[in-house]
């Protein structure tokens, strides 16, 4: 998740690029702090990164949705009231996960889950 603020000494634009777990981060963050949140999750069931309690790795695919809907309840209070979010989610399944190449390929998304 990154915070973008205006910087008021200079008038810059600047970017903050956040790393760890964004429910840590966002504990952090004072409410309406945040000018853009630009985000992808973790999609459902897709990586195990083996990190206990990680996002994406709940029993079903109700508990992520329930999960996802904490997190952004979250970041609407850490947003601005002209604040944006940028939420990238796709359908990683929609092509069998391939984007279009054979299970043999090496080119194939889910490559490194195999």
């Amino acid at each position: 998740m990154g915070a973008r603020r205006r910087d008021r000494v200079g008038g810059r634009v600047t970017a903050r690029i956040l790393i760890g777990d964004v429910r840590e981060k966002l504990a952090e963050m004072p409410a309406e702090s945040v000018h853009c949140v630009v985000t992808s999750p973790p999609y459902w069931g897709l990586r195990n990164y083996g990190i206990e309690g990680q996002l994406g790795m709940e029993p079903t695919p109700d508990r992520f949705v329930e999960t996802l809907v904490k997190v952004f309840r979250d970041v609407r209070r850490a947003l601005r009231k002209d604040g944006t979010l940028w939420l990238n989610i796709g359908d990683c399944y929609a092509g069998g996960g391939r984007g279009g190449n054979p299970d043999w390929s090496p080119f194939c998304k889910q490559a490194t889950n195999r």
